[in-house]
């Protein structure tokens, strides 16, 4: 089922934050590389830092969660 419930509801904010975000950074990584001295290695090293980020979250968080019922053993029988 849907997760309806607070969960549902930080991740459509987080989408919609992630949304903007992308919708921008092509202007910012653009005025980066014009008026910025040193810009693409200020933009290499967010670039690696988000995505180490992005790795350190995928390997430790659990691929999928299998919710607890409270019948489960009187279901076996």
């Amino acid at each position: 089922m849907y997760d309806v419930g607070r969960r549902g509801r930080v991740s459509s904010v987080c989408e919609t934050l992630l949304g903007v975000f992308g919708a921008v950074a092509p202007v910012v990584v653009g005025g980066m590389l014009r008026f910025v001295p040193g810009g693409f290695t200020l933009i290499a090293a967010v670039v690696c830092a988000l995505a180490t980020a992005g790795m350190v979250v995928a390997v430790f968080s659990p691929i999928r969660t299998i919710p607890a019922s409270a019948d489960w053993e009187r279901s076996e029988v």
